[in-house]
């Protein structure tokens, strides 16, 4: 199948943005019967950077999302709460730490009411000290399954940002989820695409 989403920013204060998203999805889907389009959720999210980077002293920003599932037989909403930091390791190689709380508030029978998960990502510009338009991105996570009882689930993924023009960005990245514990459900390769525009 086919999932889309859709996000747009709005910068409120200084270091803060707020955003409205949305998840919608076609075709065939994990669990489910389901092929038609269809919005699975719409979401809300805050997010603010608290400082930048200095010295030794990491960049560290906070994201709250709330998500409010738009399909049959889902009740309640699910929050996220993000912890972010970046770091440079060298003149533009930089490294990247997130820490990510997921809470469902009407959690299924089967499923997990809180989901850990951790991040670790590696952006470095492509082609400098010539062109600095394109940068490469590496990363390594781990998360809890949603299901009780089954373990964490790995993934490594890389991908490309490329700046198209002063005001757009292309990403396209790969991710595979590389090792599950046997009852934990998981995909094996996914391939993600965005563009975003500044107005």
């Amino acid at each position: 199948g086919l999932a889309m989403g859709a996000e747009f920013l709005y910068g409120l204060a200084l270091n803060t943005h707020f955003g409205l998203d949305l998840d919608a999805a076609t075709g065939g889907r994990a669990g489910s019967l389901e092929k038609g389009f269809k919005v699975d959720a719409l979401g809300l999210n805050v997010l603010h950077n608290f400082n930048r980077e200095y010295g030794r002293t990491p960049a560290y920003s906070l994201r709250g999302d709330v998500s409010l599932p738009n399909e049959e037989g889902q009740d309640g909403a699910v929050i996220r709460l993000r912890g972010i930091a970046s770091r440079a390791l060298v003149q533009y190689d930089r490294i990247h730490l997130n820490l990510d709380g997921v809470l469902a508030t009407s959690p299924a029978p089967d499923e997990r009411r809180f989901r850990p998960g951790l991040v670790l990502g590696y952006t470095r510009p492509l082609g400098y000290p010539r062109r600095f338009h394109t940068t490469g991105l590496a990363e390594v996570a781990v998360r809890a399954s949603e299901r009780k009882g089954a373990g964490a689930i790995g993934s490594l993924g890389l991908g490309l940002r490329r700046q198209v023009t002063v005001r757009s960005v292309l990403d396209v990245g790969v991710r595979t989820e590389a090792f599950a514990s046997s009852q934990a459900p998981h995909n094996s390769l996914s391939i993600t695409a965005g563009y975003s525009i500044g107005f």
